[in-house]
C-alpha cells in the first residue's frame, strides 16, 4: 500500500531495519551500498523511508544481512530466511542465530568470545580428565 507520496508502507518501516542492521555492523551508508552494489543516496533514502527499492537491492539487501526480505519489510517477525530454516534441525538453528549474533560484535569483541570458548573447553577437557572420563 502506498502513501500520499507515492511510497509503500513496508519502505516506510524498513528503514528502521535497515539502519539498525547498518549500525550493529558498524557501517557507513556508503560502505554498506558498496557491499550491496547500490549508490550511497539509495540507502539514504531507504533509512529515511522516502526510497521504495527495486527487489534485486532487497535480495541483496537480506543475503548480506542474513534475514529473509520478509523480515526487512516487517512482514515477519522472523528472521532466518526460509531456505535456512528448512534445512537445519533446531540445535543447527540455535547455532546460526548464534552466529549472526557474533557478526554483529566487533571485532575485539569477536576475538574476545573465540577466546572465552577456547577456555572453557580447556575447562572441561580437564574436568574430564580429573573425573576419570576421558
Amino acid at each position: 500500500m502506498k502513501n500520499r507520496k507515492g511510497i509503500c508502507q513496508e519502505a516506510i518501516a524498513m528503514k528502521i531495519r535497515i539502519k539498525d542492521f547498518r549500525l550493529k555492523k558498524h557501517l557507513t551508508q556508503t560502505g554498506l551500498a558498496t557491499a550491496v552494489e547500490c549508490s550511497q543516496n539509495l540507502i539514504s533514502r531507504m533509512e529515511s523511508g522516502t526510497a521504495d527499492p527495486k527487489a534485486s537491492i532487497l535480495l541483496r539487501l537480506a543475503d548480506y544481512f542474513h534475514v529473509s526480505v520478509d523480515y526487512l519489510l516487517y512482514r515477519s517477525e522472523i528472521s532466518t530466511p526460509p531456505d535456512v530454516l528448512q534445512s537445519v534441525d533446531l540445535q543447527t538453528a540455535r547455532i546460526y542465530s548464534y552466529y549472526l549474533k557474533f557478526q554483529e560484535l566487533t571485532p575485539e569483541n569477536q576475538e574476545f568470545v573465540l577466546l572465552l570458548m577456547e577456555k572453557l573447553k580447556l575447562s572441561q577437557l580437564s574436568e574430564k580428565e580429573k573425573s576419570g572420563n576421558p
